[in-house]
C-alpha cells in the first residue's frame, strides 16, 4: 500500500475508470498492476505558500499476485490500441501502419516456430481475431482490463506478437 499526493488532474487520470473522460493508458497500466483508491482532497490553503492547484492523495494496492502477462507485449498492444483511442478496433487494426508492423511480427513468429504461415491476407487474419472475439466494434477508452487479456491470448495464440522490441519466444 503506497499512499502518495498527487496533483488533482494526474490524481483523476490514474483513478478513471473505462469510458471517462481520463481513462487512459497510464490509468490502464496502472490497473493492471494496482487498484488506486481516493483517501481524500487537499486544497490549496493546506500549503505555504499556496499552490494555486488542488492536490489528492490516492493510495496504490498492488494486485497479488500479479498479473501472468508479458509487460512489454501488454504495453505494446496498449499503444496500438490507444493511439486513437476512440476508434473502433476493427478501424484501429485496419490502419496500414499498424497492419505492417504486427504482420512482420507474424512472419518472424512463423519463422521462429517452424510455422507454415497463413495464405489467408493478413488483414483478414487480424478480423478473425477481432471477430470471433466480439471485439469488432469495441473502442479502447471504454475497454475493461479483463477485455484486453482476453484479446491480447486471442492474438497471442494465433501467433500474433506485438512486443516489437523481441520476437516471441517459443
Amino acid at each position: 500500500m503506497v499512499p502518495a499526493e498527487r496533483r488533482g488532474e494526474f490524481a483523476e487520470r490514474l483513478l478513471a475508470d473505462p469510458g471517462e473522460k481520463g481513462f487512459s493508458r497510464l490509468a490502464l497500466n496502472v490497473r493492471l498492476f494496482a487498484r488506486t483508491v481516493r483517501l481524500f482532497d487537499v486544497a490549496p490553503g493546506s500549503f505555504v505558500p499556496s499552490p494555486e492547484i488542488h492536490s489528492t492523495v490516492v493510495r496504490l494496492e498492488p494486485r497479488l499476485p500479479s498479473p501472468e502477462v508479458d509487460f512489454n507485449e501488454w504495453d505494446a498492444l496498449i499503444r496500438v490500441i490507444f493511439s486513437r483511442r476512440r476508434k473502433t478496433l476493427r478501424r484501429q487494426f485496419r490502419k496500414l501502419s499498424t497492419l505492417a508492423l504486427l504482420e512482420q511480427n507474424y512472419k518472424m513468429w512463423c519463422s521462429l516456430s517452424g510455422t507454415k504461415p497463413s495464405t489467408t491476407p493478413f488483414p483478414e487474419l487480424v478480423r478473425s481475431v477481432l471477430e470471433d472475439e466480439g471485439m469488432l466494434r469495441e473502442r479502447a477508452f471504454a475497454m475493461e482490463l479483463e477485455d484486453l487479456h482476453l484479446l491480447l491470448r486471442a492474438f497471442n495464440r494465433r501467433g500474433q506478437e506485438f512486443d516489437l522490441q523481441k520476437p516471441c519466444e517459443v
